[in-house]
């Protein structure tokens, strides 16, 4: 049981002492001023060169790997 009663007493310690100040709020106010942010691109950048592809069945995930593979497709 003493060992419980110390383990609370940190807990007990901290729940009474003073909380500690908040930090000053202007430094965030120039970061929500819509005037000087920028908006934002329509098109992300990565997506320019966007090339659509056709959803098909599952292949042969040897051959692909064999095709991946440093060296190419080499015979068996």
């Amino acid at each position: 049981m003493k060992i419980h009663l110390l383990a609370a007493l940190p807990l007990a310690l901290a729940a009474c002492a003073a909380p500690a100040a908040l930090p000053d709020g202007a430094a965030l106010t120039t970061a929500a001023d819509p005037a000087i942010s920028r908006s934002a691109a329509t098109m992300p950048a990565l997506l320019t060169n966007f090339t659509p592809r056709p959803v098909v069945r599952p292949g042969d995930w040897q051959r692909l790997n064999d095709l991946q593979a440093p060296g190419g497709a080499q015979s068996r």
